[in-house]
C-alpha cells in the first residue's frame, strides 16, 4: 500500500498530534513527580533536623544522667559513713556501758 502526498500529509499530521499528546502528558507526570520529590526532600529535611534535635536531647539526657548517678554514689557512700559512725557510736556505748 502506498499513500498519496496527501495521505500522507494527513498521516504525518495525526502522528504528530499524538507525540504532542504524548509529550504533554510526559510533561505532566514529570511535573508531578518533581512536586512529589520536592515534598519527599523537605520531609527528609525536616526529619534530618528533628533527629538532631532529638540527639542533642539525648546527649543532655546522658549527661544528666551521668550527673545524677555520681549524686548517688556520693550520698551511698555518706550514707554508708554515716552507719559507720553510728555503729562505731553504739558499739563505744555498750562497751562502756559494760565496763560500768
Amino acid at each position: 500500500l502506498t499513500l498519496t502526498p496527501l495521505a500522507r500529509m494527513g498521516r504525518v499530521r495525526e502522528l504528530q498530534r499524538a507525540a504532542a499528546d504524548a509529550n504533554s502528558a510526559l510533561t505532566e507526570e514529570m511535573s508531578i513527580h518533581i512536586g512529589a520529590q520536592v515534598r519527599l526532600n523537605r520531609e527528609v529535611q525536616c526529619l534530618q533536623q528533628e533527629r538532631e534535635v532529638l540527639s542533642a536531647q539525648v546527649e543532655g539526657l546522658r549527661a544528666e544522667l551521668a550527673l545524677a548517678e555520681e549524686r548517688v554514689t556520693v550520698t551511698q557512700r555518706e550514707l554508708e559513713a554515716t552507719q559507720n559512725d553510728t555503729e562505731r557510736k553504739l558499739l563505744c556505748q555498750i562497751c562502756c556501758t559494760n565496763v560500768r
